[in-house]
């Protein structure tokens, strides 16, 4: 009678776990929600920056700490600029909650308020931010006016 040796075993073992963490990689994912989460996380990004700094608006550098541009090539341009990347698959669309008129870009001044656009005071945002996101499914994220909380 012959028989597996402990060796041939584990051998199996290992092959089986590398196949199945490849496997893994290759499964779709809830894309929305993964979008939702790296967009969370960057807009709280932007706003801890901006959190007691006064940022120049002359200047596209300081500008670009604070601000992000609420769609897909922007943010993904802006990802792959980062040591993780991360590809935005979903439809991104915000805009207020109230009036529904559309926002491209937001940024944070020095208390974490919420502006369109650049930081002067006329484009201050004057409701919630609501950000949807579409991809088989649809997430959406608030942004508070006053506090710039995301949620």
């Amino acid at each position: 009678m012959r028989g597996f040796t402990l060796l041939e075993l584990i051998l199996v073992l290992v092959i089986m776990g590398i196949l199945t963490f490849l496997g893994f990689r290759f499964l779709p994912k809830d894309r929305a929600l993964a979008d939702s989460e790296v967009l969370e996380e960057l807009i709280l990004q932007k706003r801890s920056n901006a959190l007691g700094f006064r940022a120049n608006i002359n200047n596209n550098l300081e500008m670009k700490k604070v601000c992000i541009n609420l769609d897909k090539s922007s943010l993904n341009k802006e990802e792959n600029s980062s040591r993780v990347k991360y590809l935005f698959r979903s439809d991104i669309k915000a805009f207020y909650e109230n009036n529904k008129s559309l926002v491209k870009k937001i940024c944070f001044d020095e208390f974490g308020r919420v502006y369109e656009d650049n930081l002067t005071l006329d484009k201050l945002a004057k409701d919630d931010i609501i950000i949807n996101l579409k991809y088989k499914k649809e997430i959406n994220l608030t942004i508070y006016k006053f506090s710039g909380d995301v949620e």
